[in-house]
């Protein structure tokens, strides 16, 4: 499931893909810095599409069941 916390706590970023490699604007950071308990991406709909795609992929290959805890980990 997707949540977050108080928004006063989130950072926002923007992510971009420029010349194969990905960099992350920083919108709005959180007061607890390196510790924001969520943050808010602002992509557009083609990646975020493609994102839920792959997603809903992995829940498929392994087996993720509803409420089920699971990390999604971004490689530098």
């Amino acid at each position: 499931m997707q949540g977050g916390t108080n928004g006063s706590e989130r950072t926002e970023i923007i992510p971009r893909e420029t010349g194969g490699a990905w960099h992350v604007d920083v919108v709005r950071d959180s007061p607890r810095g390196a510790y924001a308990p969520c943050v808010r991406a602002h992509v557009p709909k083609p990646e975020n599409t493609g994102a839920g795609g792959e997603l809903g992929r992995a829940v498929l290959a392994d087996r993720i069941v509803t409420m089920e805890w699971y990390e999604v980990l971004i490689a530098p």
